[in-house]
């Protein structure tokens, strides 16, 4: 090949790479557009199971009816965007029948717990829960449960004293033998 078509080949390529770039070539194009990509927003269309799990969802909340560190800022007695929002569907369930919440934290500075109390009655009452109805103090989420001992008896008591392994039979030596 000669040294004119050489030359000839570089301006050439020189002059597509310069007209791919100021035309938007593949480097600049938009990606395409998934076609499996979820839809993002609200839709007037809603889900015909919605209302199943609405009053599911209110169920577990009611039964649960507490609020913990999560949904609060780090040290702070200010709600995060997750707290507000617990708390706005609380307002909307405890509108009519009130009710106990309980705040579950490990916390041990009693100022910030109160401070934090005092924030969710101060949310409660400004989103339309009467403050006569309803009353915020530090407990376990939903019900008090029992403690590990307390499982561990019951647990004895239903197999009448005996344990696993005592009624399989097995012992705990052998490679999965009774154990996992």
């Amino acid at each position: 090949m000669s040294s004119s078509a050489r030359l000839f080949l570089r301006v050439a390529a020189f002059c597509a790479a310069v007209t791919m770039v100021t035309a938007g070539g593949p480097g600049c194009a938009a990606p395409p557009q998934r076609l499996n990509a979820p839809p993002q927003g609200w839709s007037s269309r809603q889900a015909a199971t919605r209302e199943y799990y609405v009053y599911m969802t209110d169920n577990a909340m009611l039964a649960e009816m507490d609020v913990t560190d999560v949904h609060f800022t780090p040290h702070s007695a200010a709600l995060n965007s997750l707290g507000a929002r617990r708390l706005d569907r609380y307002a909307a369930l405890l509108k009519e029948s009130g009710g106990e919440l309980k705040y579950d934290t490990q916390l041990t500075d009693a100022k910030l717990v109160e401070a934090r109390l005092a924030s969710v009655r101060e949310y409660l009452t400004a989103a339309g829960a009467d403050p006569a109805k309803l009353t915020v103090v530090r407990g376990p989420a939903g019900v008090d449960g029992m403690s590990a001992e307390e499982a561990i008896a019951a647990r004895e008591r239903l197999q009448g004293g005996k344990t696993d392994q005592e009624k399989t039979g097995s012992s705990s030596a052998g490679a999965g033998q009774g154990g996992y």
